[in-house]
């Protein structure tokens, strides 16, 4: 894998069988942006959007924020 990470490795951490190190950790993200995926923070201020998560980010984007 791209990461250095063992393919073996990752199934041993999706499966659950072994708890990602920081560096790991760091080393998918890291793979993951690359690709055009974006983390998102949870929000704790009180708005509707609580929840953290991951979208993909075009490398064109023709979308622009709206503020409501």
């Amino acid at each position: 894998m791209e990461s250095g990470i063992t393919a073996k490795s990752l199934r041993d951490i999706e499966s659950g069988t072994r708890r990602p190190t920081r560096k790991t950790n760091g080393q998918v993200r890291a793979v993951l942006e690359r690709e055009n995926v974006q983390f998102i923070a949870a929000n704790h201020d009180g708005s509707e959007i609580v929840g953290a998560g991951v979208r993909w980010r075009p490398e064109q984007s023709n979308m622009t924020i709206k503020v409501i």
